[in-house]
């Protein structure tokens, strides 16, 4: 008896994995942001040309590129204060996806012309959202968008910092790339 609860148990394992199984997905995207107030000397570049591939086995693709900030330094004596809301908005060309696909973060901190001690912070919150495909509704996908910490520029001419993202745990029964005749 007690073997055959055991066997049940691998059973209902194995098909709960399989339902559950991260796969192989293909992507396609590009992003646009607003940074609201428009502040000077801060400049987000979206990603604007498509950034194509597919997770891996696990159903992960890490690095992702999402756009890049650029600061410049402020001239005179003047000193920038953040304090403002900066919307990133994910553009999928693939795969379709349903719901909103904008992240919000702070754009805070201080910019200070010469080498005076200056630090801008990005912080998403909350950083990860679950993208669910609109066929079929059960896949989906973790997309995390990593913050960026201590941006400055306090000497020299425009600092870029670039953002970045990744698809984790990538759920779902993907249908292969179609290959080209």
């Amino acid at each position: 008896m007690r073997r055959h609860s055991f066997t049940t148990l691998i059973a209902i394992a194995l098909v709960t994995a399989g339902a559950l199984s991260a796969g192989t997905m293909s992507f396609d995207y590009t992003t646009t942001g607003t940074i609201g107030g428009s502040p000077p000397n801060i400049v987000f570049n979206p990603q604007s040309t498509a950034v194509t591939g597919s997770t891996n086995a696990i159903g992960d693709a890490l690095g992702l590129a999402l756009g890049s900030f650029t600061l410049t330094k402020p001239g005179g004596n003047t000193t920038i204060n953040y304090n403002n809301i900066f919307t990133l908005d994910l553009i999928f060309a693939a795969p379709t996806v349903s719901g909103s696909t904008t992240f919000d973060a702070l754009l805070s901190g201080t910019l200070m012309n010469g080498t005076g001690p200056s630090g801008v912070d990005l912080v998403f919150s909350p950083s990860s959202k679950v993208f669910n495909l609109t066929s079929p509704s059960t896949d989906w996908f973790r997309f995390n968008v990593h913050n960026i910490l201590g941006m400055d520029n306090s000497a020299g001419g425009p600092a870029t910092y670039y953002l970045t993202g990744e698809i984790t745990d990538a759920q779902g029964n993907f249908a292969p790339a179609a290959v080209p005749e």
